[in-house]
């Protein structure tokens, strides 16, 4: 997620291309990206874009492309724009290129979202870890009955 993004034309050459760059905080498979276009004006927000995912060592891993849609309204939307695609597995981080512009005067979107899931080797570790939890506290429990006993 984010806030609102704006970046400027070029003058006389018109839509500058933008690169937007998200890190998550942890290597994930990514399904799907959310865009939220409705800035708040019609005439602005993100047509043609690519998604370049990247690995841990910043290695490119896949791309997307796609074009959004225009805004219909001027008001805050409770969900964006979904764009889903074929799970990129390893992504620790994404390449967001702004191809053109729907943009008169300037560019802007308000939001976007990753959706994934975390890759199974960190889901394994925090498996581990709440199992450790769980039997060190039955440790513990049938520790504390016996010396009662």
């Amino acid at each position: 997620g984010g806030g609102f993004v704006d970046w400027p034309n070029d003058g006389a050459a018109g839509f500058l291309i933008a690169t937007f760059y998200y890190e998550f905080n942890s290597v994930n498979d990514v399904h799907a990206f959310e865009l939220w276009n409705d800035r708040g004006q019609i005439d602005t927000g993100i047509g043609d874009f690519e998604l370049v995912f990247l690995d841990p060592v910043a290695t490119v891993l896949s791309t997307y492309s796609a074009t959004a849609s225009l805004p219909t309204s001027t008001s805050a939307t409770p969900t964006g724009e979904l764009f889903s695609f074929a799970t990129v597995p390893g992504v620790k981080s994404v390449n967001l290129r702004v191809l053109s512009s729907l943009g008169i005067t300037c560019n802007q979107f308000r939001e976007v979202e990753f959706r994934g899931v975390p890759e199974p080797s960190a889901f394994a570790l925090v498996t581990l870890a709440v199992f450790g939890l769980v039997g060190r506290r039955m440790k513990r429990s049938r520790r504390k009955r016996q010396a009662a006993i």
